[in-house]
């Protein structure tokens, strides 16, 4: 018989063998699941990621800002519900929801306008339609006194916002701080004051033999040790300008020493002193709402500093004569008179400037009136009122001051 032939059979799997089988087909649809949960949570971080369109962003925030607004005049419109109830009015509840979805709506609106005007620097705020000068017999009525401080002659003055605190300076080369309801003062220091040329204080004679001296001075042609010298413009300490922030959080002071010093305004602490102009710093001021200080100067330039930075910012050219007062409101604009017979309003983030000529005389100084709009004055007594579509002055008084030189605008 032929042999016959064997198949042959496999050997059983071992347990060991199925278990890792098993393993295998476990991790791989395991790791199949990862990969569809890490595509999915990509997905969703990508959609995340999607940044906001700058018309988004506006929506949202005005969204927001409505939201809020809604919030506040909702709180407003429950006092005076509860304000009428005690009175015995009618309430909210007993009105037509009509009107009061319009009276809201009116509230809101008018919310916006003010909102809008106060960020563009136009909110104007009617306080009386004349001004009475009071008199001696009138209720509330306060003397005018004098209160002396400094040993020369004031150069400039700066009152804070709520109007409670004033400073000044002088050609003395003092800052002094006062409280206007009380009149007490502070004098504010500053490292290395003092290096210039000081005046001698102002002695009184107390006796006779002081007022026998000083007219045997006077005799010989020689002025007593008690006489003050004349004040000077020569002097390296004298202040010619003095600004406050919008907030009364910095004062800054400048003069004749070409620096600009900066204290803290409420504690009156030195912060610290900038350097920059070439000659004397005739002018400061603060751009509202900001800690950006603006200074002019005779070296013909305009300079901007970040004191939040504390750092220089910018520089403005285009006079051809010493510039001698800079003013700015809200918006990112100066401007400046300067002897050149020439205001200029700068147009700051456009780098350029508009050029407006007093064909009189010289001019001394400016204020804005509005955010277009503003006076100046002249050393042949004249005051013009410009506006910045005109290049010519709307209006002009002649002789305000009886011929004489102006030497500041408020």
């Amino acid at each position: 018989m032929p042999p016959t032939k064997r198949r042959a059979v496999k050997p059983p799997a071992s347990k060991k063998g199925k278990k890792a089988a098993q393993d295998t087909e476990d991790d791989f649809f395991l790791a199949s699941d990862d990969d569809e949960k890490n595509n999915v949570n990509e997905e969703e971080e990508e959609e995340e990621n999607v940044t906001e369109t700058a018309e988004q962003t506006r929506l949202r925030l005005a969204q927001q800002y409505l939201n809020k607004l809604r919030k506040e005049e909702d709180n407003a419109s429950s006092e005076d519900e509860v304000f009428k109830g005690v009175t015995g009015g009618k309430s909210d509840d007993e009105e037509e929801e009509e009107d009061i979805g319009v009276e809201l709506k009116d509230r809101l609106a008018a919310r916006l306008k003010a909102d809008v005007a106060s960020a563009q620097g136009r909110l104007r705020r009617h306080l009386a339609a004349s001004v009475l000068i009071p008199t001696s017999s009138s209720e509330g009525y306060i003397p005018s006194s004098i209160h002396r401080g400094h040993r020369l002659a004031l150069t400039s003055v700066a009152l804070t916002s709520d109007d409670r605190t004033a400073f000044t300076v002088s050609k003395d080369g003092t800052l002094i701080k006062w409280d206007v309801e009380t009149m007490s003062k502070s004098v504010l220091a500053r490292p290395n004051a003092g290096s210039g040329s000081k005046p001698k204080q102002l002695l009184r004679p107390s006796n006779r033999s002081a007022v026998s001296s000083s007219s045997a001075a006077a005799a010989s042609g020689t002025k007593a040790d008690w006489v003050a010298p004349i004040a000077r413009m020569g002097s390296k300490d004298a202040l010619l300008s003095v600004a406050v922030s919008s907030d009364g959080k910095y004062v800054a002071a400048a003069g004749m020493d070409r620096k600009i010093h900066v204290y803290d305004g409420k504690s009156g602490a030195f912060v610290q002193s900038y350097s920059g102009h070439k000659d004397s710093v005739t002018s400061l001021a603060f751009r509202e709402g900001t800690h950006v200080l603006l200074s002019a100067s005779f070296d013909r330039t305009v300079k901007l500093w970040s004191l939040d930075d504390r750092a220089y910012m910018d520089s403005l050219f285009g006079h051809q004569a010493e510039i001698l007062a800079i003013d700015c409101l809200r918006n990112e604009r100066a401007v400046t008179a300067a002897h050149d017979h020439t205001c200029r309003i700068w147009k700051i983030p456009e780098e350029s400037q508009l050029v407006f000529r007093a064909r009189d005389a010289a001019v001394d100084c400016c204020k804005y009136v509005t955010a277009t709009e503003w006076i100046s004055g002249g050393t042949d007594g004249v005051v013009h009122l410009w506006s910045q579509m005109k290049k010519r002055p709307v209006y002009t008084v002649r002789d305000a001051h009886n011929g004489l030189p102006f030497e500041a605008v408020t």
